[in-house]
């Protein structure tokens, strides 16, 4: 986007080319595939067709609960008419903007109640051997009033995808931008742990990788972890082991939320982040503070709401991290990816049998209620 200023202390975004191209295909009614980098503003899309005047009910949709919390309040902040619907939480769910992650939409689908717009934000997930079926499906049963928007920017056959949706019966275009406009720079870890690092001796390999890190002013830092506990333990482990900074000050309140374990990680800077996390600990403590940059390090089990400066690894097992394992660092609104995956070449013929019986907008099954992110 394009930023104009249009009186002194004030500043006015313009959508590019590729977003006004965007724009222009959803008020004709047509559904859009946007592919473009993180960061280029494939959100500012809905956003300015929003602002700018459109009528109906749009539910934006993303892959877990941390990020419809980030949206929720960035929205509500805006003042916004929004609601919020995820595995936990439904608040507002009338609104004329909700925000939810997709697999909580699958029942209206299925019965052919749709929004005026649909927004599957990380479309990519239909690559995922565990939710992309439940979201094949649930983009498949959309009524075909509902327009649809999808974006990704780590989707390596776009082109495939518009063809599945054209073969619903749907009028689809897609735009694409490649260019990228924040730089993203991987360092490896090993040269990290060579860099000299003054203090007390500090154990353990994640310990000294991360503080390595944070001597080199790569914070604040966001570590992925395989399982629940295992972000737990991590997180306790490298509070302990990390030199100490300036206690974070927590409110009375946050302290009455967080507990007595969380409370002692938050002052040192150190928190963790997980799906099985109560609530209002997740929602209102941790996810404000981290994105605020109040917290220098957090260990993650999900996908987290972009910080303005971090780190992110990944590891496979408590044992160690995994063969060639790099760090990742960008100096604004950073999501780093391995690869781009590329989805089934044909969509079509991964939904369930039954699903490619009946014609479109007909029940399906209910889904499976094992808990999940989102």
């Amino acid at each position: 986007m394009q930023m104009n200023s249009s009186q002194f202390g004030q500043t006015l975004a313009l959508p590019d080319t590729w977003q006004r191209k965007a724009l222009n295909f959803l008020r004709e009614g047509r559904d859009v595939v946007l592919h473009a980098p993180t960061g280029a503003g494939k959100t500012f899309v809905f956003e300015q067709l929003i602002e700018s005047g459109w009528k109906g009910k749009a539910i934006y949709t993303v892959p877990t609960r941390a990020l419809a919390n980030d949206k929720f309040r960035d929205w509500k902040e805006r003042g916004w008419d929004v609601g919020l619907v995820t595995g936990d939480v439904r608040y507002r769910s009338d609104a004329h903007i909700v925000v939810a992650t997709l697999e909580t939409q699958r029942g209206s689908m299925s019965r052919g109640i749709g929004p005026d717009l649909l927004v599957v934000d990380e479309y990519q997930l239909l690559g995922d051997q565990r939710r992309g079926p439940g979201y094949e499906v649930t983009i498949a049963l959309a009524p075909l009033h509902t327009r649809l928007l999808l974006l990704s920017g780590s989707v390596g056959n776009p082109l495939e995808v518009a063809d599945w949706l054209q073969a619903h019966g749907r009028s689809v275009e897609l735009v694409s931008e490649g260019k990228r406009p924040v730089p993203l720079d991987e360092v490896f870890a090993e040269t990290l742990l060579r860099r000299p690092f003054r203090g007390r001796k500090i154990r353990g390999h994640w310990p000294k990788l991360v503080a390595g890190a944070l001597n080199a002013n790569l914070g604040p830092l966001l570590i992925f972890a395989p399982r629940r506990a295992i972000a737990e333990d991590l997180a306790r482990q490298l509070a302990v082991e990390l030199p100490q900074v300036e206690p974070l000050e927590l409110s009375p309140e946050q302290k009455k939320v967080s507990g007595k374990e969380l409370t002692s990680l938050l002052k040192r800077r150190v928190a963790y982040h997980h799906s099985g996390l109560d609530y209002l600990k997740r929602a209102g403590v941790v996810e404000p503070l981290a994105a605020a940059g109040r917290v220098r390090l957090l260990v993650n089990r999900a996908q987290f709401p972009a910080l303005h400066q971090k780190v992110v690894s990944t590891f496979k097992s408590p044992g160690g991290p995994t063969h060639g394992n790099q760090l990742g660092h960008r100096r604004h609104r950073a999501r780093v990816r391995r690869s781009v995956p590329q989805l089934p070449r044909h969509p079509r013929a991964a939904l369930p049998r039954a699903s490619l019986r009946q014609p479109l907008g007909a029940p399906q099954p209910r889904p499976p209620t094992a808990a999940g992110p989102w």
